[in-house]
């Protein structure tokens, strides 16, 4: 599975006001700044437009609001194998998500508009949770040591089995 960052806009976002990010076709990317400069808020971004939640476990969206904003506004493109998809993810007074999306023949599908249609959609697309992401790219400055003490054996087994698409391998093992 290809999966590629087309474009991020982020609003309200911590530090991000009215940020947008074009990402290249191809080559590596590097971000740099000086410390509180926003740099991992950029990825808190687009976990938040993949997943609706905070990268810090127990976090609540609210902390996700910049200095005094009101909502917060994160907009993610992206494809995956060549297919294109859009989450548009805002928090205020309530939640909202709509995805964009084509089928797996490349047709466009109407938009999905509901927070729960959204996550099981991308998490099915995707093919990997929140939590593998997480204990796998995801691991803040602070939190290194979460790799080695924080997640139990089932979890490390389950983030290895989503990681290398094991799930399948097993359900098909299990059945014959």
């Amino acid at each position: 599975m290809n999966i590629l960052l087309r474009r991020l806009y982020a609003d309200g976002f911590k530090q991000l006001d009215k940020a947008e990010i074009g990402f290249p076709e191809s080559g590596s990317i590097l971000i740099e700044g000086h410390n509180e400069a926003g740099k991992s808020s950029l990825f808190e971004a687009i976990f938040f437009a993949l997943y609706g939640r905070t990268l810090a476990p127990g976090g609540t969206l609210d902390e996700l609001k910049g200095y005094n904003a009101e909502h917060l506004r994160v907009e993610l493109d992206f494809t995956i194998d060549g297919r294109p998809f859009r989450v548009d993810r805002r928090y205020g007074s309530q939640r909202r998500a709509v995805l964009s999306c084509t089928d797996a023949d490349g047709l466009p599908e109407r938009e999905i508009g509901t927070l729960n249609a959204v996550k099981a959609r991308l998490e099915a697309e995707l093919r990997l949770s929140a939590t593998s992401l997480l204990n796998t790219c995801f691991v803040e400055q602070k939190n290194l040591e979460r790799l080695e003490t924080g997640t139990t054996k089932a979890e490390r087994q389950q983030t290895i089995n989503e990681l290398l698409n094991l799930n399948a391998f097993n359900a098909l093992g299990e059945q014959f």
